[in-house]
């Protein structure tokens, strides 16, 4: 019996995707898996001493569904001071109305222990900016110090 490598008989069970199979000239066989391009963007933003105005994450080429996560984090403490809140804000595809969310809290917790973490599901239009931005930074005597690192998904 002769085996015919196929990318999609038979059907792969539920849960499992069927690999792709290629031949080169000297017969030799191999299977790839496609890599993952779910993420299209990230932003990382360290040593933080102030709030970070509007920045743009992602700009996406077609309109759809992104889950943007991330984390905001305290690296050094300062002597009185608030992590600041992250702020998402995108034209939604179903209304064209930008859109506002508070992804985190400001958190007046002051040690390297401090940190919050998050997931948003948003549907944003075509070449419109999804951006972020903290607010609520405060520090009195030695600044407080934080990171803050931001993946947008595609999910469409």
């Amino acid at each position: 019996m002769s085996v015919n490598l196929n990318i999609s008989l038979p059907a792969a069970p539920a849960g499992t995707t069927n690999v792709a199979w290629q031949v080169d000239g000297s017969g030799n066989i191999s299977a790839n898996v496609p890599t993952s391009s779910a993420q299209i963007a990230s932003a990382d933003a360290t040593a933080q001493t102030a709030n970070i105005g509007a920045t743009t994450l992602v700009t996406p080429s077609a309109s759809g569904l992104l889950r943007i996560s991330g984390t905001i984090i305290v690296t050094s403490v300062g002597t009185t001071s608030t992590l600041p809140k992250i702020t998402l804000t995108w034209t939604d595809t179903d209304n064209s109305t930008g859109q506002s969310l508070d992804v985190t809290a400001t958190l007046s917790t002051n040690a390297l222990t401090t940190f919050s973490q998050f997931t948003a599901v948003i549907n944003a239009v075509a070449s419109g900016a999804v951006q972020y931005a903290t607010s609520g930074y405060a520090s009195t005597g030695s600044a407080m110090v934080y990171a803050a690192h931001l993946r947008a998904e595609s999910l469409s």
